[in-house]
């Protein structure tokens, strides 16, 4: 699809003018708590709602149709929310009366690995063929849009990021946007797009890499239609893109192709791409998480040498092993930073400056010298970026007041003051309060341009891909 055109048909996708509703429940309460027109309202789009039902006259305030060759206006966009047998008619009327893009939530297609369902979508391919319309799906979530007042989940922020999430499955990209905005992480558009019998990943890709509300890109892939087109979007994009592609062992390919009938592919063909394109792979939800974390809060690194900086020496030998798995150095400072450090820590109560460096916790919580040694071990020569650590355990344990604001604090004075990049990870422990304590605070760092992690493996993992895409970048 030739490039204007599809930014065109975008515009529609993601910015429609009008929305028809088709299948709006007539029962308004159940419209208005799980229904299509009860999320617009809620979300706050703006622009024309059209409701197709026959059975009633008005629904949740707004006039009904009982098609929508009768709908006065022009129509943008249209949602079906029907049954899987009036889907092909319906979609003729659409074609009929020039709505420019259908989203087709009705399953049971193709997916159901029937000959029914086959059949059922092949009819729907080739009535597509007959007009210009296109079509979302089926069996999709559709779009999340916080900039054009869409959303397929009124819980998800009404405020708009810089992240495009693309993907084939809607169950897991509602939790995926769930466990990012749960983080603190942002998104400028979201879609799922299903069984793909029209618009797929390389339509919804090609936009995202020169939208210029998008700085990062996410996909969920199943599987594709057309690799070589996908491949030379992909070495092409001068964005980071995060990819969890599911379905590359052998159980996983059966799983796809009962889930949006798509065809998984190879591992040796993905990691082939993987390597000749610099998108960052990624194989769980969570992990996509963690990864967009890094990529949206840290600025370009491509040097691998790390100082380790918190309280526990075995925790930090741990962490050195871990470094190493991932390709990161952890080197020995220079006499000189030793020597700076043992000015502000004292070294005879069992801490250690070298690296990793012993500093955190104070007896009233995070150490006055805590952001100083942070510079002083920036400032070394041989160090490229920061991992520092902090057990919220420990505060609680030793009973210190305020160590929610005093960490919060600590960590935004740090990224004014420290030279290098640095990432923070909280030992996350056992308590429910504690876990939520430290999902605030993280929130608090990405608002503030600071990666921040619950885990040291996660993080270290996190920082590796990271490296890696800026170092082939660069190449």
């Amino acid at each position: 699809m030739l490039k204007q055109q599809n930014n065109l048909i975008m515009n529609y996708v993601f910015y429609p003018n009008s929305i028809a509703v088709i299948g709006a429940s007539s029962d308004a309460e159940k419209e208005r708590m799980t229904g299509w027109v009860g999320r617009l309202q809620q979300f706050g789009y703006k622009g024309k709602i059209y409701p197709l039902n026959p059975k009633v006259k008005e629904i949740l305030g707004l006039k009904t149709y009982p098609s929508i060759g009768e709908i006065p206006g022009s129509v943008d966009y249209a949602i079906m929310v029907i049954p899987r047998r009036f889907v092909s008619r319906s979609l003729e009327e659409c074609i009929a009366k020039g709505v420019k893009v259908v989203h087709i939530y009705t399953a049971g297609f193709s997916e159901m690995g029937t000959d029914v369902g086959i059949a059922m979508q092949k009819e729907l391919e080739r009535i597509i063929e007959t007009g210009t319309t296109h079509v979302i799906g089926p069996n999709c979530m559709g779009v999340y849009c916080p900039s054009g007042g869409l959303s397929f989940d009124v819980r998800f922020p009404k405020e708009s990021g810089s992240i495009a999430f693309i993907s084939q499955t809607g169950v897991g990209g509602r939790r995926l946007i769930q466990l990012a905005t749960g983080r603190g992480l942002r998104f400028s558009k979201a879609i799922s797009y299903g069984n793909a019998i029209d618009l797929n990943v390389i339509d919804f890709l090609d936009y995202a890499v020169s939208d210029p509300e998008t700085s990062l890109i996410l996909l969920y892939l199943e599987g594709l239609t057309d690799g070589r087109s996908f491949f030379n979007i992909l070495r092409g994009c001068k964005k980071p893109v995060v990819l969890l592609k599911a379905g590359l062992s052998e159980g996983g390919s059966g799983a796809v192709a009962s889930h949006t009938a798509s065809l998984a592919g190879s591992r040796q063909v993905w990691e082939a791409l993987f390597k000749q394109t610099g998108a960052v792979s990624v194989d769980t939800l969570e992990e996509a998480v963690e990864q967009m974390v890094a990529l949206q809060t840290l600025p370009p690194i491509t040097g691998n040498r790390v100082g380790l900086v918190g309280r526990g020496g075995g925790i930090g030998v741990v962490a050195v092993d871990m470094c190493e798995r991932e390709g990161l150095k952890v080197p020995p400072l220079a006499q000189e930073t030793r020597d700076r450090l043992a000015t502000i820590i004292a070294t005879d109560s069992g801490s250690t400056i070298r690296n990793p460096v012993e500093i955190g916790l104070g007896a009233t919580g995070v150490s006055e010298h805590y952001v100083d040694g942070l510079q002083i071990i920036a400032s070394d020569p041989h160090i490229d970026f920061l991992i520092t650590f902090l057990n919220p355990e420990d505060y609680i344990h030793y009973g210190v007041k305020g160590w929610v604001e005093d960490i919060s604090k600590a960590l935004i004075r740090a990224k004014k003051a420290v030279s290098k990049p640095f990432v923070v990870v909280f030992l996350a422990g056992q308590s429910g309060e504690v876990f939520e304590t430290i999902l605030r605070i993280q929130r608090t760092c990405t608002r503030e341009g600071i990666a921040c992690f619950s885990t040291m493996d996660t993080a270290i993992k996190a920082l590796g891909k990271t490296i890696t895409y800026y170092q082939n970048r660069n190449d």
